[in-house]
């Protein structure tokens, strides 16, 4: 993965080089003066598979990048928030309901890239039902839809959503 270039020390500001510390282990930006070293682990985020009636709740995205396209509900964490109060909430913000159950479905490996620049995330996946399926859109969504698993519609090309997509497919053929 193309991740974000680290050039300059954040702690005393000396030239940064690539050193890999362990040869098991991928490079990490390492300062030669101080010695810091800067590991680039991933973002958290959160996804919720939400089916009903066999087929899966997607998304329609308003904004860049992937505008139009079609995924999974969910985001960042942010700093401060659980896995389970980071899925709430983005589930508030984009369709204006609340988690009834929820059960762990799986982590992924993925990336998130805006304006050129490469974020390594791992997003975590949970199946969810919903108090009510009365939607009410957020300002980030053109549109959201139930879709059986072998008819969905152009899906934006996360990995995660891609990954999670396919071991629904092979749990539920």
């Amino acid at each position: 993965m193309n991740l974000k270039k680290i050039k300059f020390c954040p702690v005393c500001g000396a030239k940064i080089v690539n050193i890999q510390t362990k040869s098991s282990q991928p490079t990490h930006p390492t300062c030669l003066t101080c010695q810091f070293v800067f590991y680039q682990n991933p973002t958290p985020t959160v996804l919720a598979v939400i089916l009903k009636n066999k087929q899966l709740l997607l998304i329609q995205r308003k904004n860049s990048p992937y505008q139009n396209l079609w995924a999974l509900p969910g985001g960042f964490v942010e700093v401060g928030q659980t896995l389970d109060s980071a899925l709430q909430s983005e589930l508030d913000e984009e369709l204006k309901v609340k988690i009834k159950t929820k059960k762990y479905f799986g982590s992924f490996v993925s990336q998130y890239e805006l304006h050129g620049i490469k974020e390594a995330i791992v997003a975590t996946a949970f199946k969810v039902t919903l108090q009510n399926y009365q939607f009410s859109l957020g300002d980030e969504l053109k549109n959201v839809g139930f879709f059986a698993l072998d008819h969905l519609p152009k899906i934006a090309p996360f990995f995660d959503n891609q990954k999670i997509i396919k071991k629904l497919k092979e749990t539920h053929s």
